[in-house]
């Protein structure tokens, strides 16, 4: 039976929402409706006004002209809850310096937990299972709470209906693998020709221990959270003072003036010296930037060179990395004093 995307939040629990998002002041996107404008921004409190109620949020420079692009004069709010994206459609009554009005909604859409997140793989993860009595490996290509996909090698003859038993599905997690036991699946789909790569097959898991359970969903929480973090707050800050970074690169440590960074990565003009390379794993790094009057050091345990600009506006070599490791504290600092950044920029009236 397939299941609901979205759980609908109304009444008396959409009120309570909508309060929690505001006492904590968390972040959220807000993006007007058939234009390309959104931004980062925070839900100030709820208005009422007659025999109305109306959601606050937070202003921005040159709104009205942004807004008058839009036919529908809606926009939509998304924000993250325990690690599950949350939205809501709204239209605007009206906009003041400090807060834009909207009409309080009569929804939220909140992602089932139950609805399948599926995370594809982009380092090494297997599969190892039985099926006719026979143990097979073979490499996983994404996996979510209810099964997993995985490329099947010319010898295996595997086809849709077959049970599959004893399987020991390998992830990696931080600089870890876990192991997860699932103890029975079938196969649901095989695609012949999978991107040129071979067969392709799907499994749905059958039957799993609660504790396994427990451990995937929580693994594919953080997970999903990351990415969705990820997603909505790529905001990039173009360093206008003395910004550095420090970091190890073949055993030997670095420094460079950085140029602009995000939550995803760091931009840095290199040295004559440096020898980096696309590709290149970076590690211990020091992202130190400027916050007012002082200077704020976040640690980052790993990141990989993305890019390399050989005459960067005639300033010499750019390189661009992107951070594949960084503690969830840190995460969250980076992650406000972006939201700090992209505020003020706002307030100023700057392009962002």
């Amino acid at each position: 039976m397939a299941t609901q995307p979205y759980e609908i939040i109304t009444g008396p629990n959409l009120i309570g929402m909508l309060q929690a998002w505001i006492d904590s002041r968390r972040m959220g996107k807000m993006e007007i409706l058939q234009t390309p404008f959104s931004w980062i921004t925070i839900l100030l409190g709820i208005q009422r006004k007659g025999n109305s109620e109306y959601l606050l949020v937070d202003s921005v420079p040159n709104f009205e002209s942004s807004l008058s692009r839009s036919p529908s004069q809606e926009v939509v709010f998304e924000i993250l809850e325990s690690g599950i994206l949350c939205k809501f459609r709204s239209r605007v009554i009206r906009y003041q310096s400090q807060a834009i009005w909207l009409e309080l909604p009569g929804s939220i859409q909140r992602i089932q937990k139950r609805a399948y997140f599926r995370v594809r793989v982009t380092s090494k993860a297997e599969i190892i299972f039985r099926i006719a009595g026979k143990e097979e490996k073979a490499q996983v290509r994404d996996y979510s709470l209810g099964g997993v996909s995985f490329l099947m090698g010319s010898h295996q003859q595997i086809d849709p209906g077959d049970e599959v038993t004893d399987l020991i599905l390998t992830l990696p997690q931080g600089k870890a693998m876990v192991s997860y036991p699932i103890a029975q699946a079938i196969v649901r789909r095989i695609d012949g020709h999978f991107e040129d790569r071979g067969r392709f097959c799907g499994l749905e898991f059958l039957k799993l221990e609660k504790e396994t359970q427990q451990k995937l969903a929580q693994h594919l929480f953080e997970e999903q959270r990351l990415l969705l973090i990820q997603k909505r707050a790529y905001f990039r800050v173009r360093v206008t003072s003395k910004a550095e970074i420090i970091f190890r690169i073949a055993g030997k440590e670095e420094k460079a003036q950085v140029r602009d960074y995000s939550l995803g990565g760091v931009s840095f003009l290199m040295g004559s010296h440096q020898q980096i390379n696309p590709g290149d794993e970076v590690t211990d790094l020091i992202l130190t930037l400027p916050q007012g009057k002082a200077l704020i050091s976040y640690p980052i345990a790993r990141a990989i060179v993305r890019r390399i600009d050989e005459h960067f506006e005639g300033k010499g070599r750019l390189c661009g990395l992107e951070f594949l490791e960084l503690e969830k504290t840190t995460q969250q600092k980076l992650a406000r004093h972006l939201f700090e950044e992209q505020r003020l920029l706002l307030r100023q009236g700057r392009k962002i």
